[in-house]
């Protein structure tokens, strides 16, 4: 046994020594490339409900309708801007009620920046865009936004209100720069 170990050591050292001049006459030859990477700018705001209802239990001035929340994805990877990043409107605005929205939650999914709501409670939407979110930096570069979105929206009557269905449409906007 012992002199298994002797030759085992004599020939990992003869191959190292027979090896090493070799790698030094060896020609090298190098070539330099330039890769360019692009990773474009991305931005997708997606809702899981299309449309809903906003019921009303009384018809009186005052009255409000149920709640209902809207559960929204937003990905993005270049989020610039810190204020106004979520912006809601509405298609056309009414003299007899109004329809309103609120920044209700935000859950991240692996952005390292969040988004919070951008003023307290529930807003009259208009024709004009109206902020409900602004973006917070939580880690890093902090221009990753990647989660949850929860939008509340409801309706308030201004004056009594007679028996009708209305549709409205409202338009969300997610801006990064």
């Amino acid at each position: 046994m012992p002199a298994m170990r002797a030759q085992f050591l004599f020939k990992v050292r003869l191959a190292f020594v027979l090896s090493a001049p070799l790698l030094l006459l060896a020609p090298v030859c190098m070539a330099a490339i330039s890769i360019n990477m692009k990773v474009p700018t991305f931005i997708q705001v997606e809702g899981g409900t299309v449309n809903f209802l906003l019921p009303f239990s009384d018809f009186t001035t005052g009255a409000e309708s149920e709640t209902a929340v809207v559960l929204y994805t937003v990905i993005a990877n270049s989020v610039n801007r810190s204020q106004g990043v979520l912006k809601a409107k509405i298609n056309s605005t009414d003299t007899d009620l109004n329809v309103q929205a609120k920044f209700n939650s935000f859950t991240n999914q692996g952005g390292n920046a969040a988004l919070v709501q951008s003023q307290p409670g529930f807003v009259i939407l208009t024709t004009t865009d109206i902020s409900l979110a602004d973006k917070v930096r939580l880690s890093g570069s902090g221009r990753i936004v990647q989660g949850d979105v929860g939008i509340a929206f409801k309706a308030k009557a201004l004056t009594e209100l007679a028996a009708q269905t209305r549709i409205k449409t409202v338009q969300l906007t997610f801006t990064d720069a």
